[in-house]
């Protein structure tokens, strides 16, 4: 077994208003995948926004959906990559509302996405979501 490698990764855009109405996680690689998956989630802007830009030549994108919620005050963060092998261990965390939390009443469908340097084909991805509830400072 190789040596655990942390992976950099630079946020290419989050935000909670999105159409990502199912949790999905998808890793891309190529522009066209990249237009289709953009389009499939910010069909709630007309026009859609055209996607970030990406150096497709050097890196890819990780995308990451938490699917609809029924209020605001909710959050997907991808925090860390860690490349084992022919896996890499995808880190992400959803932030819930605590009940004291005011948040709007609008139903949101989170997401996040980041670029990192491209791996090879074969690599799989293994997302670990961890799910905490937002605690106010006293």
């Amino acid at each position: 077994m190789g040596r655990p490698v942390e992976i950099p990764f630079h946020e290419l855009v989050r935000t909670h208003w999105s159409t990502a109405r199912t949790p999905f996680a998808e890793a891309v690689k190529d522009p066209e995948s990249w237009a289709v998956l953009w389009r499939n989630v910010s069909g709630n802007h007309i026009p859609p926004p055209e996607p970030p830009a990406v150096d497709w030549a050097s890196s890819m994108v990780l995308f990451v959906a938490i699917g609809t919620r029924n209020s605001g005050g909710y959050t997907v963060e991808i925090t860390r990559l860690i490349r084992e092998d022919d896996v890499v261990r995808v880190e992400a965390r959803e932030t819930r509302p605590g009940p004291r939390d005011v948040v709007t009443c609008a139903i949101t469908e989170p997401f996040h996405a980041v670029t990192l340097p491209r791996q090879p084909d074969g690599v799989r991805f293994d997302l670990r979501l961890d799910v905490v509830v937002h605690r106010p400072r006293v």
